[in-house]
């Protein structure tokens, strides 16, 4: 069977029970993948907040972290997948915006939110990479819960960077278990 290749930005989440690669590009958001090794079940969701005040005016509540996880988790169960057997990994919360340190805020913000939600709900994390100054390519693959991340360089920083201050709102703030970094 061939794998169904989908891309997601911010507000995005995919979760499948056929083979899938899910690829997406952080700067300060994040990206949580999480499988089931037993159903065979993965996702991917792209968060730029960990929250909002007025998360019923937006078209995309998935773009903060709360509802991200949400829709991810309940996607991924309507699939067959069990929140007990689920493990995580999680990307992104980097440094790209370099204006003032309220806008690097938010790089903070997500990180230090979506390790809460995790020890909250109990889901085990696996692999992580989060923080720095680099912004990040991630590909998962959500028959298999293998993820592979890549640090783009420098020439990218910019370019998520302008994305970024377009779509953050101002003030608002058997698994193989490792993270695998691939070239181009």
């Amino acid at each position: 069977m061939t794998a169904i290749d989908v891309t997601i930005r911010i507000g995005g989440v995919f979760a499948s029970d056929r083979p899938s690669v899910v690829r997406t590009v952080l700067g300060s958001c994040i990206a949580v993948c999480l499988f089931d090794p037993v159903s065979r079940v993965g996702g991917m969701n792209h968060y730029m907040l960990p929250s909002s005040e007025d998360v019923l005016h937006y078209d995309d509540p998935a773009r903060f972290g709360l509802q991200a996880m949400e829709v991810l988790l309940g996607n991924m169960q309507r699939l067959g997948a069990r929140r007990v057997r689920l493990v995580a990994k999680i990307f992104g919360g980097a440094h790209v915006v370099a204006t003032n340190s309220a806008d690097n805020m938010v790089a903070v913000r997500n990180i230090e939110f979506i390790r809460e939600y995790v020890r909250e709900e109990g889901l085990q994390v696996v692999s992580q990479d989060l923080g720095g100054h680099a912004p990040r390519a991630v590909h998962f693959y959500t028959h298999t819960g293998k993820a592979l991340m890549k640090l783009l360089g420098k020439n990218a920083s910019p370019e998520i960077a302008q994305v970024e201050r377009k779509v953050v709102p101002r003030g608002s703030i058997p698994m193989d278990s490792a993270i695998t970094l691939f070239d181009d």
